[in-house]
């Protein structure tokens, strides 16, 4: 179990030094270390994530999640090379983060070469692509790295291929029923995870795809 705070879900793009500083030690400080606490740390460039991870890490952060930066698109080399040097450099474990709406894709080529690093902790994938995510995961095998699902409907089965978790806009809605799917895998009981699963997929559509809109 754990918390990420400001993710594009909470507009970490909106927020300044002063909030990102509060919400990270209430998060913290309501945790009590009784879960790992992930904060976003993303920027336009290195200098800017270099001081956002300085300032999660003292505020109580265990991880540092980032996407490529903000605005514009990298080359794979560049990408590598921009992580390595953020890792290198990060006083926390940082998580990448893949987002398809963002400029730059994290290709595998570049992923294999990124969780090659020791201070690369996990991986969010939010892509819409089962495909993509069994890639990943089998990238992951072997390596210190958790893969983290940002996709609602993959949950189950990134649990279920050796994944350790997800991360989604309805955790915030419902945190209960993702624990539940998480909780059943984690004791091999996929039916009752099947069956959480279902009621989350349910609530995905009613939400972003019916007429309630």
């Amino acid at each position: 179990d754990g918390i990420f705070c400001i993710g594009s879900t909470g507009e970490f793009f909106m927020l300044g030094p002063g909030q990102r500083r509060q919400i990270i030690t209430a998060a913290a400080t309501a945790l009590k270390g009784k879960a790992r606490l992930f904060a976003g740390v993303s920027d336009l460039g290195p200098a800017g994530v270099k001081e956002r991870l300085k300032e999660a890490s003292g505020c109580g952060a265990d991880i540092g999640v980032l996407t490529a930066p903000l605005g514009m698109a990298l080359e794979q080399g560049q990408l590598v090379d921009y992580i390595r040097h953020i890792a290198d450099t990060s006083p926390i474990p940082i998580a990448v983060y893949h987002h398809p709406r963002y400029p730059t894709v994290f290709e595998m080529e570049s992923l294999k070469a990124i969780f090659r690093h020791g201070n690369v902790a996990a991986i969010k994938d939010s892509e819409d692509d089962r495909k993509r995510l069994d890639k990943i995961l089998a990238l992951a095998r072997g390596t210190k790295v958790s893969v983290l699902t940002g996709k609602e409907m993959f949950i189950r089965h990134c649990l279920m291929n050796g994944g350790q978790g997800s991360v989604t806009s309805l955790g915030n809605i419902a945190p209960s029923w993702m624990a539940s799917i998480q909780h059943e895998c984690e004791k091999g009981d996929m039916k009752k995870a099947l069956q959480w699963q279902e009621r989350l997929d349910a609530l995905f559509h009613d939400i972003f795809e019916s007429d309630l809109q």
